[in-house]
């Protein structure tokens, strides 16, 4: 049994663990835009503490201490980080779109820019949004 691997898929973040009378609470320094979705979060206490930068917060991921809820803030830690990674990759790369969309319309002549389409097969953006709502 080792910790090992769990701590080295956190390290960025990591910043303590600590055992309150019969809970367990892990510390990470996070991004302050990041968010924390309720389906990864569910049944696990967050504290928020003062952060010593405005950039970052302090979240404090408690629960009793019992392997499986161990376990279970594990999972969430991986979760919550994979989530809001993954978030600002999809965000930089709408910038990026978005960026390129604004080059195309600068040089391509009105004429042309009113035949452009874009072909997005099986994406529903309605449907996205509203998964986004629900975590």
């Amino acid at each position: 049994m080792t910790f090992f691997p769990f701590i080295e898929s956190v390290m960025t973040y990591f910043k303590s663990v600590r055992k309150l009378q019969d809970y367990i609470s892990f510390d990470m320094v996070l991004p302050a835009r990041w968010i924390m979705p309720k389906k990864y979060t569910e049944g696990i206490e967050l504290v928020e503490s003062k952060s010593e930068t405005p950039d970052t917060k302090i979240i404090s991921f408690v629960a009793p201490y019992v392997k499986e809820e161990i376990e279970k803030i594990e999972t969430c830690l991986i979760n919550v980080i994979k989530y809001n990674k993954e978030r600002e990759e999809k965000e930089n790369l709408f910038r990026t779109k978005v960026e390129e969309l604004k080059n195309l319309f600068e040089k391509e002549n009105l004429s042309h820019l009113r035949g452009l389409k874009f072909d997005v097969e099986d994406l529903n953006l309605t449907q996205l949004s509203n998964e986004e709502e629900k975590s």
